[in-house]
């Protein structure tokens, strides 16, 4: 199956949204965090995943990882990482409707509701909420767009540096064993991590396909942007026949840009 883009055009219609996904708020979700604290422990610099944003993310990134080992929790009175930067709330940092890049050049993204993250995991591949997993606060905004195309970003803040970092590699990870765990519908795909340089924090981005049936799929980008205790993640959901855009240039990589712009 070719993926979709609408790189040409607007979207064809259908259904983008994620699928939503009952909350397991167990111990599976506490050891997905504290199987990595020991990151945290090393300098509480966030390390980016492998990849480049000048290489388009490629579908067939499934073979299982086992997150970092066990962790080390920070001593009591050990004073902790802080994000850098103003102490704006969540809310702020979201993108408006034409701060979102589009799908293509015509196309125009309209702003939805913002609200409090629910309780299912953002995105495809992800197993919990960002809450469950150690934010302090996360918001939500939501877009629609042309031809059934769906988006949204949260924003979400941490106690400090270090949980950040432990979760970006919770997120990572999830995207290593998505394909063993996820079936949102046939021949589905994991495309391979890309990295978005920035002036500073990380960023990065993949995109999961599968199939709606006849020549049409399913498509949706999902990008993190993070910065000191701060971190956006993004989603953008659309059908079509593929998705084929210049290398570096995935309408997601660019959302993952403008979401870094506000973490600072």
């Amino acid at each position: 199956m070719r993926r979709p883009s609408p790189a040409t055009g607007s979207p064809r219609p259908g259904s983008a949204r994620t699928r939503p996904r009952p909350r397991r708020t167990s111990a599976l979700a506490v050891a997905a965090v504290a199987g990595l604290t020991v990151l945290g422990g090393c300098g509480g610099t966030s390390t980016q995943p492998s990849g480049s944003a000048d290489s388009p993310s490629q579908p067939g990134s499934s073979n299982p990882a086992t997150p970092s080992p066990s962790p080390t929790t920070t001593p009591s009175g050990t004073p902790s990482s802080t994000a850098t930067g103003s102490t704006r709330g969540p809310a702020s940092r979201l993108l408006s409707a034409g701060g979102l890049p589009g799908l293509n050049a015509d196309f125009t993204w309209h702003q939805g509701r913002t609200h409090r993250a629910g309780a299912d995991g953002f995105g495809t591949c992800q197993q919990f909420d960002l809450t469950t997993i150690g934010a302090s606060r996360v918001v939500q905004r939501d877009f629609t767009g042309p031809g059934g195309s769906t988006a949204a970003e949260q924003v979400a803040t941490f106690p400090d540096q270090m949980t950040a970092v432990r979760v970006e590699k919770v997120l990572e990870s999830w995207h290593r064993t998505c394909a063993a765990r996820v079936n949102p519908g046939a021949n589905f795909r994991v495309g391979k991590v890309a990295t978005v340089p920035l002036p500073a924090g990380s960023g990065w981005w993949y995109v999961t396909s599968w199939s709606k049936g006849g020549d049409q799929g399913h498509f949706q980008g999902f990008g993190v942007a993070a910065n000191g205790s701060t971190m956006a993640l993004l989603t953008m959901d659309n059908d079509g026949q593929d998705r084929n855009y210049p290398a570096g240039q995935d309408p997601i990589a660019a959302g993952v840009r403008a979401a870094a712009g506000l973490l600072g």
